[in-house]
């Protein structure tokens, strides 16, 4: 939990929560056009319906999670901000890691610097959420398909949490992919295969914060399942979630690289000084 609670520090105790407020309103846009037509609070709807629901095929199912062709295009227009945001945000950190001077570059300076990394990661994203979730469907689907409903809901939770984790082992596999690139320069697929290897040690470190996160994402959505008579509540909700667990896996990646490779903390340095 090290650098889990370096994080939390430097995002709420250092700045006196400045910093997480400012890389929120950063990361707000890009995370509620996701939280508007991907609510996480639609996977808790599904279980509290699931023994008045069937669906007549596996297709219907997976659109059934607001995955309609508007919502699908939209999102292009949702990934496009989030590279933009992802590497503005990443810049900032990174550049007050080293330097001690937090502030805000040109905004083309610090999307060029940062932009293939952003990119490359928001499509590895984008990608595994996109498999998790066909994968995640074709089981809902098999247990749907069980003349034992309350059985078939059993496994379908057991489904539901046991991707989950393993979508947080691969995220911590990879925390470190993003700020190698920007560190190291490397290339897209060298810096995943480091990153990949460095994390065997560091595992430890990673999996157990970000399964928190996570855990953190499902209590906000499970209320936000809870306020779905009112639109806009839910939506606010998901959104703040989302962009909760963006701003803080941001910055833990930058600190958890910093702590891993024994890199000295500009920003420390300049609070220490009262510079």
């Amino acid at each position: 939990m090290k650098y889990f609670n370096q994080t939390l520090a430097y995002l709420f105790k250092y700045g006196k929560g400045k910093r997480f407020f400012i890389f929120f309103l950063l990361m707000l846009p890009s995370c509620a056009i996701f939280a508007y037509f991907f609510p996480l609070s639609r996977h808790f709807t599904f279980f509290f319906d699931y023994l008045r629901t069937s669906y007549y095929s596996w297709g219907r199912l997976w659109l059934d999670f607001d995955h309609s062709a508007i919502s699908l295009s939209l999102s292009f227009v949702g990934a496009v901000i989030t590279v933009f945001a992802v590497a503005y945000v990443a810049t900032v950190i990174t550049r007050h890691v080293r330097v001690g001077e937090f502030g805000f570059p040109k905004l083309l300076y610090s999307v060029n610097e940062g932009f293939f990394p952003a990119l490359s990661v928001t499509i590895a994203l984008m990608a595994l959420i996109l498999v998790t979730h066909t994968v995640y469907t074709i089981f809902l689907y098999m247990w749907m398909r069980l003349a034992n409903k309350i059985f078939g809901l059993i496994l379908s939770l057991i489904t539901f949490l046991g991707l989950s984790v393993a979508v947080v082992y691969l995220i911590s596999s990879l925390i470190l992919w993003l700020p190698i690139m920007f560190y190291n320069g490397l290339f897209a697929f060298k810096a995943m295969g480091v990153a990949f290897y460095k994390s065997r040690t560091y595992q430890r470190f990673f999996f157990l914060p970000n399964l928190m996160h996570l855990g953190i994402l499902y209590v906000v959505a499970l209320g936000a399942h809870f306020t779905r008579s009112v639109w806009f509540v839910e939506w606010i909700l998901n959104a703040l979630a989302y962009t909760y667990f963006a701003v803080v896996t941001l910055a833990f990646s930058v600190i958890s690289y910093c702590e891993t490779e024994s890199i000295t903390r500009e920003d420390l340095a300049k609070s220490y000084f009262g510079r």
